[in-house]
């Protein structure tokens, strides 16, 4: 959470607004913009219970809900890579995204008067000023359990792709009808074969762990892609909810 918020106080997708974020004063209630909430599960019986930690943003639905109900265009998926964006020049703050998503997934900024949300920080992603293996969304990068993995889930020989399928992941909520790109690996699934911390001496563990290994292939596919939506404008979504 913090890496992400840390990552996009500036640039295209922020700011990302703080009210009282440290309690309410009578009457109101903190207001903190995050791309990424942590969901603490309780399973079993006392005493016998085990907690789990589910980390939940934008998956980037196939068949996102949020889009079809824009009334402006502001919000659409990117023809070129799936990402789900919001264009914040566009957007009049309706919040029918943020009431559509099942998933609780986009929040609403009360100061710009606009929706936010995660965007796969294809800022970093497409940013050729950075190392290659750096190129993958901060979450991914500062997660010291190894455990989350970042690529291309329409590649079967992808990282991603294989861990996916090799472990059983599956998507959170499908009878929503969104088709969520993102998965889940279960509890009691061993996340990745390495789950250390990496030093800058063991990039190549690190690529393989994060799945940054496949950037190669995956920034060749998308090359000449740029970031869209946030203050960078660049784009609004038609009826269909593809950007255009």
């Amino acid at each position: 959470m913090l890496a992400c918020k840390e990552w996009h106080s500036s640039g295209c997708y922020g700011p990302m607004t703080d009210l009282k974020p440290w309690g309410p004063e009578p009457g109101k209630a903190p207001w903190s913009v995050f791309f990424m909430r942590v969901l603490q599960v309780e399973v079993g019986e006392f005493p016998n219970t085990k907690t789990f930690s589910i980390p939940i943003s934008c998956f980037h639905c196939r068949n996102p809900a949020c889009v079809t109900v824009c009334p402006t265009g502001a919000i659409y998926k990117r023809k070129e890579d799936g990402v789900v964006v919001i264009n914040y020049e566009v957007c009049i703050g309706c919040r029918y995204c943020e009431n559509a998503c099942p998933y609780g997934n986009i929040i609403f900024d009360p100061v710009e008067g606009v929706s936010k949300k995660c965007v796969m920080a294809i800022d970093r992603v497409y940013n050729d000023s950075l190392p290659l293996y750096e190129r993958v969304p901060p979450c991914v990068r500062n997660c010291p359990a190894g455990a989350r993995i970042f690529g291309d889930m329409d590649d079967p020989n992808s990282i991603i792709y294989r861990t996916a399928v090799r472990k059983g992941a599956v998507p959170m909520g499908p009878e929503y009808g969104t088709d969520p790109p993102s998965l889940y690996i279960m509890p009691g699934v061993q996340t990745n074969e390495s789950t250390r911390i990496v030093t800058k001496e063991e990039p190549e563990e690190f690529a393989l762990r994060t799945g940054a290994a496949d950037l190669p292939k995956l920034l060749q596919k998308l090359s000449g892609v740029k970031p869209t939506g946030g203050h960078c404008g660049g784009g609004v979504g038609n009826a269909k909810g593809q950007g255009t």
